[in-house]
């Protein structure tokens, strides 16, 4: 039976960076991961701002960076009346290192943080490999595996529940994430459209009522080279799933220039939730991103508190696999938790409400209003900004200033 001090169920962006930090302080970690090969899709692209120090102490950003979109402006779009609202990241240039959210396809971020973890000895990834079951003990955890060779288990120190929101590891503790569905499924799409036509802005909400959306610039060729953009929006969850390419043609028509093309290239369906577990330590089991906390994707927020949550345990996990008292876990455990219920999901159902739900309600103009007040006061928008990095919550070297 293989050993290793910590095994990490999940080999997405947050158990690859948990994994990363803890190959770099020595830990012999190994990450198990279903996949076969690099995910590609259209989920995670947009990087916020306050978790970009997140890669930069991990020595990763440098690469995601070059691979990437930084984009220091985001807007509110109408494009039924032009009205366009710009915000600046700018405004926080003289305290910040990195002003800009960061867009970077998942696959990108996956390969960066599979070769980073992979260039220290003690780290291993290894794909194919499901993570099955657990059973913790006072000594370690066992963790059963179906790979190319069938069933099998290693033992384990620890064990790093990182495998999403269908977490196994989760389960296997017995754990229910309480919360609610959103009644709308989210439809994200790449589309050969230059949704710069709208606004120039590389993000970009629409909380229109023809079609809410949110959208993001995700490769840029320059100067007569090849956009493309993510869009995605809401539809009712109660709809056939593969009647959606009918539906597509016909929103994509009343919102895009007569006889436009929107050249989509592929899309995914995705329900959204507002949930989080009870607790995300259970003995020698921690749980972290979507396998412990799950939130709609519109501000961004649920990626960077998955990725604080890697961070936070990066920090405290290795003193304890040598034999430091294992309740400071605890205190990581529950600083994450209120963070999200506290921060992170009323932020996020705050952008969705606003995003999707605005114009239905009537009070869309009302919104707007106050969003262009503030975009246009520089002062009180550094506030509300420099408030976001609350999300850092519980690190003893929080970095948000770099």
């Amino acid at each position: 039976m293989a050993e290793s001090s910590v095994v990490v169920a999940g080999g997405g962006v947050v158990g690859l960076t948990t994994a990363l930090g803890l190959a770099r302080a020595g830990v012999d970690v190994t990450v198990y991961e279903a996949g076969a090969a690099t995910p590609v899709g259209t989920a995670d692209y947009v990087y916020h701002w306050s978790a970009l120090p997140v890669f930069a102490a991990l020595d990763v950003l440098g690469p995601l960076e070059r691979a990437g979109i930084a984009a220091p402006r985001w807007a509110f779009v109408v494009p039924e009346t032009g009205r366009q609202i710009v915000f600046d990241l700018g405004v926080l240039a003289d305290e910040v290192e990195h002003p800009y959210h960061l867009t970077v396809r998942r696959e990108v971020v996956v390969e960066v943080l599979t070769a980073a973890v992979e260039a220290f000895p003690s780290g291993r990834v290894l794909r194919g490999r499901r993570v099955t079951g657990i059973a913790g003990d006072p000594a370690g955890v066992t963790v059963r595996i179906d790979g190319p060779d069938g069933p099998g288990h290693v033992r384990a120190g620890w064990v790093i529940g990182a495998d999403g929101a269908g977490s196994c590891v989760r389960r296997s503790l017995g754990l229910g994430m309480a919360g609610h569905t959103w009644p709308e499924r989210l439809v994200s799409t790449t589309l050969g459209f230059d949704l710069s036509t709208f606004c120039e802005a590389p993000l970009q909400v629409w909380p229109g009522a023809v079609q809410p959306a949110v959208a993001q610039l995700i490769e840029d060729g320059g100067p007569g080279g090849e956009r493309l953009w993510r869009f995605a929006y809401p539809e009712q969850r109660t709809l056939p799933e593969d009647t959606i390419p009918g539906r597509m043609s016909a929103m994509f028509g009343a919102i895009l220039p007569a006889r436009a093309d929107p050249l989509v290239s592929d899309w995914s369906a995705y329900r959204m939730h507002e949930r989080v577990v009870g607790t995300y330590r259970v003995g020698r089991t921690l749980l972290i991103g979507d396998a412990a906390h799950l939130t709609n994707p519109t501000s961004g927020l649920g990626m960077a508190a998955g990725l604080y949550d890697a961070l936070s345990v990066v920090e405290r996990l290795p003193a304890v696999v040598e034999g430091a008292d294992p309740g400071v876990l605890d205190d990581v455990a529950d600083t994450r938790r209120r963070v999200f219920c506290d921060q992170v999901s009323p932020a996020s159902a705050e952008h969705l409400n606003l995003s999707f739900y605005a114009a239905r309600n009537g009070i869309l103009a009302e919104k707007l209003d106050r969003l262009a007040a503030l975009a246009a006061d520089r002062d009180a928008l550094r506030v509300a900004l420099r408030n976001q990095r609350q999300i850092a919550r519980g690190l003893r070297k929080t970095q948000t200033s770099t």
